[in-house]
């Protein structure tokens, strides 16, 4: 994470050694995020550079005199391909890492009154908090990770956190894919986020030939934090064998968008994958 704001809402009169408590953890904590984001930064620029010594090799290799023996060229042609490539995934890399180390998040504690309303009110459900957070994303919809754990012989749902917190917060919340869905005695970390003011609704339909019982084509589609993916994918050729090829596709750009790359960035992974493989992809996202 980079641009990392951590703010502490309210203050509490003749609290200084909790203040000060504070203040030292979000130096320390701003630190080590920054930490992180310019060691991956750096693992980018590594992988740029790489990509450039594989171009530069091919470039000094293509000035060199066409070899007569064909078998010779052939060798030639497959190390320039390879190389290729290789530049290409380094790249690929590169622009995860830099698309991940880009990213602005802003932390904010609740401290004060609030929070001891919502730590009060929710143990009163059998609810135990240890910790609560506001984030606050490029997006600007509000985020909450909370680490609860339940009293004993006590589950619930994630859905019916996330009620109780909409209540005490005065904002409707839905929790977010990462979370389980039932809460134990165990202590776990929630992520909630304001549900989204209007909804999309989807919708397909498949048709098969004659001859086949499936159809080759697969479609998804994904709802990501400001936008819905469709992802459509050709498989080549029809019936159960297209369908497996495409099914693969659509899966793997679900994992890619889901992660936080933009379709431009799935595109580019899955092109160089399946250029690895000598075809290019079947799917479009």
């Amino acid at each position: 994470m980079s641009a990392v704001i951590l703010e502490k809402k309210g203050r509490r009169k003749g609290h200084a050694m909790e203040s000060q408590y504070w203040n030292d953890e979000v130096q320390q904590s701003a630190w080590l995020l920054d930490y992180d984001r310019r060691c991956m930064l750096d693992c980018a620029d590594t992988f740029q550079n790489l990509a450039a010594v594989m171009g530069e090799m091919n470039w000094e290799l293509e000035q060199e005199k066409t070899p007569d023996d064909r078998e010779e060229l052939l060798r030639r042609r497959q190390a320039m391909e390879s190389r290729k490539q290789y530049a290409a995934h380094m790249r690929q890399m590169a622009g995860m890492l830099q698309s991940v180390a880009d990213t602005s998040v802003q932390l904010i504690r609740l401290g004060g009154r609030q929070e001891k309303q919502i730590v009060r009110a929710l143990a009163g459900e059998g609810i135990v908090v240890e910790d609560i957070y506001l984030l606050r994303g490029k997006e600007d919809r509000l985020q909450i990770t909370i680490s609860v754990r339940l009293t004993k012989n006590k589950s619930m749902t994630v859905e019916e956190i996330a009620g109780y917190l909409s209540v005490l917060m005065d904002i409707r919340l839905v929790p977010q894919k990462r979370n389980p869905y039932f809460v134990g005695e165990e202590s776990v970390s929630l992520y909630f986020e304001e549900e989204p003011i209007f909804s999309c609704l989807t919708a397909a339909a498949c048709a098969t030939e004659e001859t086949e019982s499936v159809s080759g084509d697969s479609y998804s589609f994904l709802e990501t934090d400001d936008s819905v993916a469709m992802i459509l994918s050709d498989g080549v050729g029809s019936g159960e064998s297209a369908a497996r090829d495409s099914g693969r596709i659509v899966d793997l750009t679900e994992r890619i968008l889901d992660a936080g790359l933009g379709p431009d960035m799935a595109m580019l992974f899955l092109n160089g994958m399946a250029g690895a493989g000598g075809r290019k992809p079947d799917g479009d996202a």
